[in-house]
Parts: structure tokens; C-alpha cells; sequence
């Protein structure tokens, strides 16, 4: 039986560099998410939270479809009487 490991890295920096600011997740290259938020947004907690959530739910639903994706081309592993 396989052992996974999960694991997530969440990074608030200023950036200096002047991008346009969307709104929503973007995806980069190495596959990591990013959104930029204004200065105004990043003072509030709030908002901040909300960002958080949205990206997180993003690389969490691509990273689980890669997963299973994955899991599917491997051969089916029996499961426990109680997962049926």
C-alpha cells in the first residue's frame, strides 16, 4: 500500500513590480497559484481570508484532479469492507 504526502505553501509578499491586478488565481509555470491584491486589500483581514480561499480552492481542485487522473491509470487496489 502507497503512503502520499500533502502538502501546501502559502507566501504574502510585497512585490515591487507593477502587474495589472486580476482578480482571480492565476496559474503559473512551476504550477503554483498567485493572485495580486491591492494595499487596500492586503491591510484587511478580511479580504485577505476571502484571496486565501480562492486560490487555495483553485491549485486544490487542479491538484486533486491531477491526483486522481493519476490513481486511475494505476491498477485498482481493493478497499476496505467499510469504504464501499
Amino acid at each position: 500500500m502507497s503512503i502520499y504526502e500533502i502538502k501546501m505553501n502559502l507566501e504574502i509578499t510585497e512585490i515591487s513590480k507593477i502587474e495589472a491586478l486580476k482578480n482571480k488565481p492565476i496559474k503559473g509555470e512551476d504550477g503554483s497559484y498567485k493572485i495580486n491584491i491591492s494595499e487596500t486589500e492586503a491591510i484587511s483581514i478580511d479580504v485577505c481570508e476571502q484571496r486565501v480561499l480562492e486560490l487555495s480552492y483553485e491549485a486544490i481542485r487542479d491538484e486533486l484532479s491531477h491526483h486522481f487522473s493519476e490513481i486511475s491509470k494505476k491498477k485498482p487496489v481493493s478497499r476496505p469492507k467499510g469504504d464501499r
